[in-house]
């Protein structure tokens, strides 16, 4: 019988391997539509915003957004107030994976996952990026199964439950827990999911899975920061000004996640989908938040980042 720290890694594997393969094969399917919306529909910063919102939402991986604006920025295809419309409505459109993995579906059954392997290793594009939306989404449920199911028998180790213990008393320790794992996963959507599993077994409350939620959102930072690298003084500005917004989110909700908890609670039983709740309320509060000024962030990023 493999040993639970091993059937845990074997979840978390499967689960990053997935979040990464459903956007890749999403981004092939729409690819050309995608980058022609990023560009031709952000005219305004509120347009800017919906776009990226439903264009995340469709390829459900906010970093290839990021990315894909920061070189449009690069190419001179887009401007600074542009690509921020278009970051603000990613971080609304990424949170449609909290609300998937929010759902109770039942256990994925290993075997149906080999027909979406072949699809993936048939040589014509659409129908592999097809097998990989698939099998993403499949190894997603399957990975968080399988981290689900290793914690049940190990919920009564002293070690982990000492750690758990202290995240749990800590939304200090908590928020830099979020920041630290998603910036080394590179993915928001993995750890949020993670979390949902660990609230859902008992061993975090919701406000702590918002404190992990808050540094999340600042963890996946680390993406745009580096695709920002290599390009020019637009596209450094961008990865900034994505920093500094979820920066903001986190100097404005983190004195107040006792009262957002008991806010999120109403209404609503499920703890999973307190989780998700509260990542889409903390993204879309944000998000509005900044779009009425944002030309006047944009012009604290010139300040912050002049031409010379």
């Amino acid at each position: 019988m493999p040993s639970p720290l091993l059937m845990t890694a074997l979840g978390v594997v499967l689960l990053l391997i997935g979040i990464t393969l459903m956007p890749k094969g999403l981004e092939v399917l729409g690819q050309r539509a995608l980058r022609k919306a990023v560009t031709f529909f952000t005219s305004t910063p509120l347009f800017a915003l919906l776009t990226g919102a439903v264009c995340t939402a469709l390829v459900q991986s906010s970093s290839v957004i990021t990315v894909i604006s920061i070189g449009l920025i690069n190419s001179k295809a887009m401007n600074l107030p542009q690509g921020i419309g278009v970051i603000l409505g990613a971080n609304i459109g990424t949170t449609v994976t909290a609300q998937i993995i929010a759902f109770d579906f039942p256990p994925i059954n290993p075997w149906l996952i080999l027909p979406l392997v072949a699809l993936c290793l048939i040589p014509l594009p659409k129908v592999k990026a097809l097998g990989q939306v698939g099998l993403g989404l499949s190894l997603i449920f399957l990975g968080l199964t399988i981290f689900e199911n290793t914690f049940i028998p190990v919920k009564e180790s002293p070690s982990l439950l000492r750690w758990f213990q202290l995240l749990g008393n800590s939304y200090l320790l908590a928020l830099f827990t979020g920041i630290i794992i998603t910036a080394v996963f590179q993915s928001s959507s993995a750890v949020i999911g993670l979390t949902i599993v660990l609230g859902e077994q008992g061993f975090i409350p919701l406000t702590n899975a918002i404190a992990i939620i808050l540094g999340s959102n600042l963890g996946t930072c680390v993406t745009a920061l580096i695709a920002s690298c290599t390009g020019n003084l637009d596209g450094k500005r961008l990865a900034l000004a994505h920093l500094l917004l979820n920066s903001f989110g986190i100097l404005l909700f983190f004195p107040f996640i006792n009262f957002l908890g008991d806010f999120i609670s109403l209404g609503v039983s499920d703890l999973s989908r307190q989780i998700a709740n509260s990542h889409t309320f903390y993204n879309i509060v944000c998000s509005l938040l900044i779009l009425p000024v944002i030309h006047q962030f944009t012009k604290l990023i010139y300040y912050l980042l002049p031409d010379s």
